[in-house]
């Protein structure tokens, strides 16, 4: 990382440029910030007091919250349209060319600083110079990009949010879940090896400037290791052969020293699996593919209620959810385990706290795992939304789900030398 602090005397602003390997942030006046990858793209920023982030495929979520009457955060989000994703990248590239003509044209004097580094202030100009290369148009002819290499993205866990996806399915096998419609717009398949390895060659070249910004490997979409076990372990060795993963046998100590030789380098495997089909794996099928990488396995428990299960039309029992996560614990594979705060309504409350907290409290979870509380969200016409009117349901407020939350975490009983991490998940916020 390096820093360069600048004064423009002209316009009376400070700037910081922070260069790392992967990503320049500039900020202007300690209130306007961007960032850019190597290759110049925008894809985060922060301005007027909104959060702006900008997926691969060109797609750009406007965050912002503010306190209401009774003073709790109320958080607001929404996608800018064509017109709106246009006029802020002109004022992003605008804001990054305002600071490279400064520096070009001696108007920027270094500050806080006995002298430059001459290969510091060269790397921020040539930075600039390719952030000066975009432009919306060329923002939006890389979504045509993706569409052609990716089926979309719906929904990751919150920590691989930065994963480098690979669909080597695509759809869920299930596909009948009242509450969700991530999947309704295909099929389930397994592609064949061929079109994964076709599928690996074009994603590296879509992102090969933005690998170093993304440091672990999720396999989508909704249930990837149903597939055969043999399969399996051609595809975990195909992405061995193709991506730089972190060895499993290296010391700690060792760790740092290797990844500074290989700069694109994942920490590991990780993907969705569904407790219906999960269980039926052994011990032996997951020990081998833990071998091959594989670090955490995500599993929508959803409640630990099984009149709420069934309400929700998920298949799946909570004894087959607990053979799963033994199963996969056994083989040195962690989880990642996903509740759904409010599903069910009024009527269900108290058993979904109830029941969940039993189930998670039974399931002998570490330091390495994690426990996702994620908001039910709704979706108007779903076969859900049906049923719940039908049995006059009354759905949570957001403040009820926010007391269910709480309710939840103060029944768990984990080990508190060993605990693992609970954390909110909001799904609405997903972007990739």
């Amino acid at each position: 990382m390096s820093l360069l602090k600048l004064a423009l005397p002209k316009n009376g602003e400070a700037v910081l440029i922070n260069q790392k390997r992967d990503a320049l942030t500039l900020t202007v006046d300690g209130f306007s910030i961007v960032t850019f990858d190597r290759a110049g793209r925008w894809i985060g920023a922060f301005l007027d007091g909104k959060n702006y982030k900008r997926g691969i495929d060109n797609r750009v979520m406007e965050k912002w919250a503010y306190r209401n009457d009774d003073g709790a955060k109320i958080r607001q989000r929404r996608d800018l349209g064509d017109d709106e994703k246009k006029a802020l990248a002109e004022r992003l590239y605008g804001l990054a060319g305002h600071v490279r003509n400064a520096m070009q044209q001696g108007e920027a004097l270094v500050v806080d600083q006995p002298a430059a580094d001459p290969a510091t202030w060269d790397g921020a100009i040539a930075w600039l110079g390719r952030v000066s290369t975009w432009n919306d148009e060329r923002l939006a002819e890389e979504r045509e990009r993706f569409l052609q290499v990716y089926k979309p993205i719906t929904i990751l866990p919150p920590d691989q949010y930065l994963a480098l996806v690979l669909q080597i399915t695509e759809g869920c096998t299930y596909n009948r879940c009242t509450f969700c419609d991530f999947y309704r717009d295909r099929p389930f398949r397994v592609k064949p090896i061929p079109e994964v390895q076709n599928h690996i060659s074009q994603v590296k070249d879509l992102l090969r400037n933005r690998l170093g910004l993304r440091h672990v490997i999720f396999l989508a979409d909704a249930n990837a290791l149903v597939a055969p076990t043999d399969y399996l372990v051609e595809v975990f060795q195909l992405i061995n052969q193709s991506f730089d993963l972190t060895p499993s046998d290296l010391a700690a100590s060792e760790i740092a020293a290797w990844r500074e030789t290989h700069p694109h380098w994942f920490r590991g495997i990780y993907s969705f699996l569904d407790v219906f089909t999960g269980h039926h794996k052994r011990v032996e099928d997951f020990a081998v593919l833990r071998e091959l990488g594989l670090q955490r396995v995500y599993v929508g428990l959803e409640t630990g209620d099984p009149a709420l299960l069934t309400f929700l039309n998920k298949p799946g029992s909570i004894e087959q959810a607990r053979d799963l996560i033994h199963t996969l614990h056994g083989a040195g594979v962690h989880v990642g385990i996903i509740v759904l705060v409010g599903a069910g309504g009024d009527q269900f409350a108290g058993a979904h706290v109830e029941n969940t907290a039993l189930v998670l409290n039974s399931l002998n979870l570490g330091r390495d795992d994690l426990v996702y509380l994620s908001e039910f969200v709704e979706h108007p016409g779903s076969e859900y939304a049906q049923r719940a009117a039908r049995a006059g349901i009354r759905p949570l407020s957001k403040g009820e789900m926010r007391d269910q939350m709480e309710e939840m975490r103060a029944r768990f009983r984990f080990d508190p030398q060993n605990r693992p991490k609970v954390a909110p998940y909001d799904i609405q916020e997903f972007i990739y």
